[in-house]
C-alpha cells in the first residue's frame, strides 16, 4: 500500500509541472557561469509590481536566444510573497545601438486572458511593462 501511495505521489508531482520548476532551478544555477553577451540572453533577477492592485513580488528570468530576432523567456516569481508562478513565452527582439526592444504575448487561458509584454534590455538592465485582462504593471530586473 505504501509503495502504491508513493508511486501515485510521484506521478502527481511529475504531471503537475514540478519537473519544470526543478529544471528552472538547475538552469538558474548554470547561468552564473554563462558568458554575458551583447544580447538579452542570460539570467535576470529583480521584481514585478502591479499598477492596478499594488501587488509585487520577486521575479527571475532565464532568456535563451532562439535566432537573431527571437528569444525564449522563462519567468519564475512569487505572488503574495509565497505563492510561486512561472510561465514561458517567446519574445521578439529588435536590436538598437545600446539596447534591445522586446515584445511578446501569451494566452493564459479563459480566466487570465492574453498577457502582453513590451520592454527593453541593456547589457545590465531589463525593464518591461505588461498588460492582461485585469492587470497591468512592470518588471524591473538586472543581470545576475
Amino acid at each position: 500500500m505504501r509503495k502504491a501511495a508513493l508511486m501515485l505521489a510521484v506521478a502527481l508531482v511529475s504531471s503537475s509541472g514540478c519537473s519544470i520548476v526543478s529544471g528552472f532551478h538547475r538552469d538558474w544555477r548554470c547561468c552564473s557561469c554563462a558568458p554575458r553577451g551583447d544580447n538579452p540572453g542570460g539570467c535576470w533577477q529583480g521584481c514585478w509590481d502591479s499598477q492596478c492592485t499594488g501587488h509585487q513580488g520577486n521575479l527571475k528570468a532565464i532568456i535563451c536566444r532562439q535566432d537573431p530576432c527571437h528569444y525564449e523567456a522563462r519567468f519564475r516569481g512569487t505572488f503574495f510573497k509565497v505563492i510561486p508562478f512561472q510561465y514561458k513565452m517567446t519574445l521578439t527582439a529588435v536590436r538598437h545601438d545600446d539596447h534591445f526592444d522586446l515584445h511578446g504575448q501569451k494566452d493564459l487561458g479563459r480566466l487570465l486572458g492574453v498577457y502582453r509584454f513590451e520592454g527593453h534590455a541593456t547589457p545590465t538592465d531589463f525593464v518591461a511593462h505588461y498588460t492582461s485582462q485585469d492587470d497591468r504593471g512592470r518588471f524591473v530586473m538586472s543581470r545576475r
